[in-house]
C-alpha cells in the first residue's frame, strides 16, 4: 500500500470516526430531550395533581364551614324559640295565679303550652293551648298543626304566639279557628279569650 493510499484510508477513517462522534452526540442530545420532556411532564402531573388535591380540601373545608354555620344558626333560631316559650309561659303564670300553666306532654310536637283555666274557686272551666313560633317566615302549615294539636289535646281553644305575623294581620286575629298574634298581644288576648271560658262554663251551670 502505497502512502498516498494510507494518507486516503486515513482521512477516511477519521471522517467516519466524526461522523459516528456527531450522530453520538445527537443522540445524546435527543435522549437528554426525552429526558426533560419526560421530567417536566411528570412535573406538570404532579403539578396538577396537587392542585386538584388542594381544590379539594378548600372545597370540603367551604362545605364544612357551610355546615357549621347552617347548624349555627339553627342552633340560635331554636334558642330564641325556646327563649320566647318559657317567656310566654312566665308571664301567663305572673297573669293568672290561678290558672294551671304546664308543658305540652311528650309525643305532642306543636303546642307548647297548656292553660288549664280556673275560677277563684278551683273551678275547672277549660283549656287554652299555646304555641310559640319565633322564626323569620310565616307558615299556613303551622295553623293545621296547632289545629289538630288542639284537637288531640280536646282543648276549647288554641293561639299561636308569633314574631312573624301572616299578611294582612298587625296584631291578633283568627285564622280557620286558630288566634294568631305577637307576643305583645298574648296577654290582653289570653284575658280576652279566659273570661269567654269561663261564661261558657258558668251559662252550662245555669243550665
Amino acid at each position: 500500500m502505497t502512502i498516498g493510499e494510507k494518507i486516503k484510508q486515513l482521512r477516511e477513517s477519521k471522517d467516519t470516526e466524526g461522523k459516528l462522534k456527531i450522530q453520538f452526540e445527537k443522540q445524546l442530545l435527543e435522549e437528554q430531550d426525552k429526558i426533560k420532556q419526560g421530567a417536566k411532564k411528570e412535573a406538570q402531573e404532579e403539578l396538577s395533581l396537587q392542585i386538584a388535591q388542594k381544590d379539594k380540601m378548600l372545597e370540603d373545608l367551604k362545605k364544612q364551614l357551610q355546615e357549621a354555620q347552617r347548624k349555627a344558626q339553627q342552633g340560635s333560631q331554636q334558642l330564641q324559640g325556646e327563649v320566647q316559650e318559657l317567656a310566654l309561659e312566665e308571664q301567663l303564670k305572673l297573669a293568672f295565679i290561678y290558672d294551671e300553666i304546664a308543658e305540652v306532654p311528650k309525643g305532642i310536637n306543636g303546642a307548647d303550652v297548656i292553660q288549664s283555666v280556673k275560677t277563684n274557686f278551683g273551678i275547672l272551666c277549660g283549656m287554652i293551648v299555646w304555641e310559640s313560633k319565633n322564626t323569620k317566615a310565616w307558615s299556613q302549615q303551622w295553623v293545621v298543626k296547632l289545629k289538630e294539636d288542639t284537637r288531640t289535646l280536646k282543648a276549647d281553644v288554641s293561639v299561636l304566639v308569633t314574631s312573624v305575623l301572616p299578611e294582612g294581620v298587625n296584631s291578633f286575629a283568627q285564622i280557620d279557628g286558630i288566634w294568631v298574634c305577637d307576643m305583645n298581644s298574648a296577654i290582653p288576648l289570653a284575658f280576652a279569650l279566659r273570661e269567654r271560658i269561663i261564661a261558657v262554663k258558668n251559662i252550662q251551670e245555669a243550665n
